[in-house]
């Protein structure tokens, strides 16, 4: 009788080499059973992973990176995922903004504009020109002023970047970041 070898140990029986495969692909079907990830939290992990592309002032590298929110409104919950987590050796903190009067932007690395924020960018733009902070919106950008935008194509979510505007405010854009951009304004 023919010895078979099926992962990694020896079977005498012709039926365990036609089980085994079936059976590691009933387990893996179950290993990748995930929970589809919402919108809001697609969001925010597009945030996270721009802050790793973009490179701020050396004076602003200090214990805490900041990610700041105005009237988030439903993407609130989401954004609380993020406070606490490691971005390379910061801690980040996230800070929900009920207006942009009197804010120490020091303490915003990131400023994210919802749909109704994005309004109010042109005023936002002009307040912290030249200030290093990242703003994202949630619309195009020559609706919202942004530096960088998330919008939806297709039920996927894509992002466009202004080099122009973030090179402005003393930033630094990764070339990785334009490349994966759907548009990028010079």
């Amino acid at each position: 009788m023919r010895v078979v070898k099926v992962l990694g140990f020896r079977a005498r029986w012709p039926a365990i080499r036609l089980l085994a495969p079936m059976a590691l692909c009933l387990l893996c079907s179950f290993s990748n059973a995930a929970a589809p990830v919402n919108e809001n939290e697609l969001k925010v992990a597009y945030l996270f992973n721009f802050a790793k592309f973009v490179k701020w002032p050396n004076e602003l590298v200090s214990n805490d990176f900041g990610v700041c929110a105005l009237n988030p409104g439903d993407i609130s919950s989401a954004f609380l995922a993020l406070n606490g987590r490691l971005l390379g050796v910061q801690k980040m903190k996230v800070t929900f903004l009920k207006s942009i009067d009197n804010v120490d932007w020091s303490g915003c690395q990131i400023l994210y504009l919802d749909g109704e924020g994005a309004a109010e960018s042109k005023h936002i733009n002009l307040q912290l020109r030249e200030k290093p902070v990242l703003i994202v919106a949630d619309a195009p950008i020559h609706q919202s002023g942004a530096m960088i935008s998330l919008f939806n194509v297709k039920n996927k979510l894509r992002f466009e970047v202004n080099i122009r505007t973030i090179e402005e405010n003393k930033l630094i854009v990764s070339s990785h970041l334009s490349k994966l951009a759907i548009k990028v304004y010079e």
